[in-house]
Order: C-alpha cells, then structure tokens, then sequence
C-alpha cells in the first residue's frame, strides 16, 4: 500500500492502482510532437560568391538554387520521423490486482497538434555552361550561393495502437506487443523574406508495431514506424503548382526509464531515448518557368536529394507528484529534456537543361548543375507539463501535456493528450466482497462461435507499378487512412477457431512520382474503396484470439497523369495531354491479427492485410500496363451477437 493525501483526507489505493497510474504518466511522458512556434525574427538571406557573384539575377535561373526550397522540403519529411513520439513509443497500462501471468490487452489514441519553425543553413556550389543569348556566343559562370532559410510548419495527426499483455509474470513484470497506424497532416510554408515561394501540403500515414516492458521502477520500450509521406508543393519561381512528391521513411525509436519514488508521494524519473531514421525522397521534375517565356524565372530541371538519415538522442529528467480526488488517481509532472541531432548535413543535387525547351529569342540557352548541402537542428532543450490519470476499479486511463522546446535552430510549442482503455478480465481486487470472504475471481472462457460486425480504421500504402509500351516504368506509391466496417462468422472447434468474414473500407490513399515521358508530368494513383472477403484460422487462448486469414481482395483504383507547371507550360503539354484511367481491381490478400474479447459480446482487434490486385491495362491518353499491390494496419471494433458468456465468475470458498 502506498498513502495519498489530498483534500485534508487520506486515502488508500491498492499497489496494483498506483502502478497503473504511474504507467500512465510515464507514458503520457512521451509521444509529443516536437513543434516549433515560429520566431518573428527574420533570418538571413542569401548571398554569392565566384562570377555567380557579380550577376546575381543568372542564379534563378537555376532550379533551387537559393536552396531555401529544398530545406523546406527535406524539414516536411523530417516532421514526423525525428519530431514525433521522441519520448515514447506507445501508450500501455496495466490493470490493478492482476493475477500471476494474466492476460491482458488494450486499445489506446492520442491527437498531436501544433507548430514547429526551423532555421536551415544551405550552401550550393553551382556551374552555369555555356550560357548564350547570341548565338555563337557562351559565357560560363561558377560559384557558391550561401542562405539561411526558415520554415514553418503547423500540422495535426493522431495514433492508434492495439496490444497484447501477460501481467504479473516473473515477479511481477508487464509485457505488452502490439501494433500502431496513424496519420499527420502538414502544411509546410518558407518563410525566408524574398527568397522562396514554396508551400506544401502533406499527408503522412503511418503503421507500425511496438513493444514494452516494465518492471518494479524499470521501464523499456521501443516501436519499428513505416512512415508514407505524401507531398504536394506549390512554388511558383520553380514553376510548380500543386505537383504530388512522395517520400518514404522507416525509423527505429527507443526509451528506458527508472522511476524513484520519494516521501509525500513525489517521485523523480531519470531516461533516455533516441530515433533513428532513414527517409528514401523520390526525385522532384521541376518545370521550370521558361516555357512561359518568363526570362526571369528558372529552367526545367531534376532535383535529387540523398537519403536523409537522423539520429536523434534525449537525455530527460521527470518530476511528478500522485495523489487521489474521488475516484480519480492523478498524477502531475514537468519533464525537462536535452535533444541532439547527431546525423551529417544533407546532400542534395540539381540538374537543368533548357537547351531542349529553348523559346529564343526571349530566352536564354544554357546547362546547369549544382550540389547544395543543408545543416541540420543540432542541439535543443525541451520542458514539457503535464497531467494523467486513471479512473479507479475501471480500465480507463488517459493524459494531457504541453510541451516546448527551443534551441539555436529550432522552436517549438505541441499540445498532445491521450486516451486508453484496458481491457482486463480481472479489474476488480479479491478481496471486496461485502460478506468479508476472500472470493476469488477468474476469467471465464470466451465463446466464439457466432456472428459479428463492427468498425475498421487504420493505415493503408501501396505500390502501383507502371509499365509503358516502351517498357519503361515508374512507382507513384500511394499512402492513406482508411475507415469502413465488417461483419462475420466464427464456428469454435475446441481451441481452434475458423471463420468467414467481408469488409469494405474508404481510403483517401493517393501518391505521385515524376513520370518517364518527361518532367513536364507527373504519373499519379488513387485508391478510394478497399474490399476483402476472407476465410480466418485462429488459436484461442483464455480471451485472446490469434489468427490468420487470406482470401479475395477488391479495390478502386485511379491511374494517371497529372500535368505539371500548371498554365506555364500548356503549350507543351498539349503535344501530350494528361488523363487518368479508373479500373476496379481483383487479386488475393493474406495476413494475421490478434483479437481480444473484454466483455460480454465485445471485442476489438489490430491486425496486418497484404494484398495483389495483379495488373490491369489503363486505358489513358497514353495506355499503360500496372500492377498494383499494397498493404494495411487495422483495428476493429466487433459486437457478437448473441449471449456469449459471463465476464467473469465467482469460486466461491467452502
């Protein structure tokens, strides 16, 4: 037992409860969004060195060149990987009172919002050849282009995570694995004063699966996240107007706790955690201005930027105190935190050639390359306040917590909160009959045999491949959420469980990658309705429920182009007209999932679908072959219609 005052009262709260709610707190530690607040101070411009120097006006002519678009770029695909959930990877509980090896499971969301402004260095050494508006006349130039860019961000997003649990094994540890989706949405803006036009709005879902366990005053955890991130940028120097762009990014993120427990219920809890990252950024077609005689604008070009790896590390100090109010546990902190990222700068490269878009006399011929380095956010503090809590004698816990965080090159203000139930068998402690007996309560078996229906939602990320008649190809990769509903069937043959099921789901899954018959286009995909009807095979142990399943799987898809450049270069894009094609889509799907029955006809599950629609030919102004294939993360909600047994009952004592 451990003693709470509060209210000029005491209170006593069971060891179990106190464990609870500090694993909510612990928890609610984690999972912000590093968002930054933009500082009102402008930073600097750019400036130029070499024979670039004396003709500054000739370095818009190539793409990026100020690079303060490109950091915009590469700060839209780090939001999540190196901002997000840095402190934890999962919200988790554990119910009081729990047996010795008992199982367990819950559900757990949580929203994200906030800011975030980053200040990038950039420096690009660049070369314009043979440079001529006369003919038989060339001029080449060199030099470096220096600038300090800013860029803010203001997104929202959400995550959801389903687990598995054994309670109270081996002296009393927790052990959770299970499985996250979520999605961020991002709307990225340079700010650096007469240096870029860019913008972008970007979707970003996400899956992945976690891991937690924890011990007396020990906490370890860790998640593996797939992140799809889905761009559309407008800059209008660059010629770009609502052109798709997609990144995608895998990230390991960790964290180990210990918790001291002080007089007065205080407690202090010393961790440290990190995020590695790798984000694989699809070349960018840059249209260019040209095309619209615009002599003061920039050429056609290709933008590559290497992979960008992160590692990022946290070294953090937590200060809380728990105390009672009804039957509500609460537990209050402030965390301060030291952040570093310690990965190299970013590489990037630009390629431009107008010589095959040549307009003259009004525009001028040239090639032109450049290799552009960009600085990273270094090191930054962080304080965080906060506030969890858990409802006593039932499964609910939940959180809320502001955090900010600031440095040289970075600011930041997150707001974030959370919610979890627990789903546990046993939630009420032995011992609380009201006839004083010591009864002794036990998980009954769950039945089920019957039917079922409920809601679906989660993540879902593809891979159409396109195949043109001249056998190149290209891979706009699609990405979104998705939610529907299922119904089913389940017959349960002892410990074997088999099944039916159909579900439908809408998704907003979209994608675009520059396509193989010029910069000019961009090739695009679209799913808006995913189907699967399957058959499941599964184990069932005490109420949980563990499977695999396959069967045919359905979808809508839309296939394409998408014009770049927008009115800029209509001319051109007339030789060759954009269009889409719409097929509806038939191949396999197979997966697995854990399933969790936590009362009386209800359940709730996560589990991970692959699916093959084979290939279809798209019938677009130029026809192309595709194959598409994909993949989901989702969590259901399921009623089961029909008595299916007690949630618990009583052995009573002779």
């Amino acid at each position: 037992m451990q003693r709470f005052t509060g209210h000029n009262d005491r209170r006593r709260i069971s060891q179990g409860q106190l464990v609870r709610l500090a694993k909510a707190a612990r928890y609610a530690a984690g999972g912000a969004v590093a968002v930054v607040l933009g500082s009102s101070s402008a930073w600097a411009q750019c400036t130029s060195t070499g024979s670039l120097a004396s003709f500054p006006h000739i370095n818009n002519y190539i793409p990026f060149a100020q690079g303060s678009s490109i950091n915009s770029i590469i700060s839209t695909v780090n939001t999540v990987n190196t901002g997000s959930l840095a402190q934890s990877t999962a919200f988790v509980g554990s119910p009081p009172g729990a047996k010795i090896n008992q199982q367990g499971a819950g559900s757990w969301s949580r929203v994200i919002g906030g800011s975030i402004e980053t200040k990038t260095d950039s420096n690009a050494n660049l070369a314009i050849d043979n440079f001529t508006t006369t003919p038989g006349v060339t001029t080449d130039f060199t030099g470096s282009v220096n600038c300090v860019s800013t860029t803010k961000q203001d997104f929202i997003g959400t995550q959801t995570g389903f687990d598995i649990a054994r309670h109270n094994f081996n002296g009393g540890a927790n052990l959770h694995v299970g499985l996250t989706a979520g999605w961020f949405d991002v709307s990225t803006k340079d700010k650096t004063p007469g240096e870029s036009t860019f913008e972008a709005e970007s979707q970003i879902p996400f899956g992945g699966i976690y891991g937690a366990l924890y011990a007396g005053p020990w906490t370890i955890d860790a998640q593996v996240r797939w992140d799809f991130i889905q761009n559309e940028y407008t800059d209008a120097r660059q010629g770009i107007f609502g052109q798709k762009h997609n990144a995608q990014s895998t990230a390991f993120l960790w964290n180990i706790a210990y918790r001291l427990d002080l007089p007065q219920n205080w407690y202090v809890e010393p961790s440290a955690g990190g995020v590695w990252s790798n984000t694989e950024i699809d070349d960018l077609s840059v249209p260019g201005t040209f095309a619209a005689g615009n002599t003061g604008g920039s050429s056609p070009g290709t933008l590559h930027i290497d992979d960008v790896d992160s590692v990022t590390g946290r070294a953090s100090l937590r200060v809380g105190k728990n105390f009672i109010t009804g039957k509500l546990a609460w537990t209050s902190f402030v965390t301060a935190s030291v952040f570093h990222e310690f990965a190299g700068n970013v590489q990037s490269s630009i390629v431009a050639d107008d010589r095959n878009v040549a307009f003259p006399p009004a525009v001028p011929t040239f090639a032109s390359s450049g290799a552009i380095t960009s600085s990273r956010v270094g090191t930054y503090g962080h304080i965080g306040l906060g506030l969890a809590g858990t409802i006593l004698d039932t499964g609910w816990l939940g959180y809320a917590r502001v955090d900010y965080r600031k440095g040289d090159d970075l600011e930041s203000l997150t707001v974030n909160a959370g919610m979890r139930y627990q789903f546990a068998p046993l939630s009420t402690p032995e011992a609380s009959l009201k006839d004083g007996g010591n009864g002794h309560y036990a998980p009954a078996p769950f039945k089920w045999t019957g039917f079922y229906g409920g809601l679906l939602t989660g993540s879902n990320w593809g891979d159409p491949k396109f195949t043109f008649l001249n056998n190149t190809t290209t891979t706009p990769d699609f990405a979104g959420y998705l939610i529907g509903g299922q119904v089913g069937y389940d017959v349960q043959l002892g410990h074997v469980v088999i099944g039916v099921a159909a579900d439908t789901s809408y998704t907003n899954a979209e994608g675009g990658q520059g396509c193989p018959n010029g910069i000019f286009f961009t090739c695009t995909s679209t799913m808006e309705q995913l189907s699967m009807l399957t058959g499941r095979v599964g184990v069932a142990h005490d109420r949980a429920l563990f499977y695999v399943k396959g069967g045919v799987a359905f979808a809508d898809v839309t296939l394409g182009f998408s014009p770049n450049g927008g009115p800029a270069v209509a001319g051109l894009q007339a030789l060759n007209p954009a269009s889409s094609a719409n097929e509806t889509m038939t191949g396999w799907t197979a997966g697995a999932g854990i399933e969790f029955a936590f009362l009386d006809g209800w359940s709730a599950s996560g589990e991970y679908m692959y699916y093959d629609l084979g290939k279809e030919r798209f019938a677009a102004t130029t026809p192309f072959d595709a194959d598409v294939t994909g993949n989901t993360i989702r969590f259901g909600m399921n009623y089961r219609f029909g008595h299916r047994t007690a949630d618990y009952h009583h052995d009573a004592l002779k």
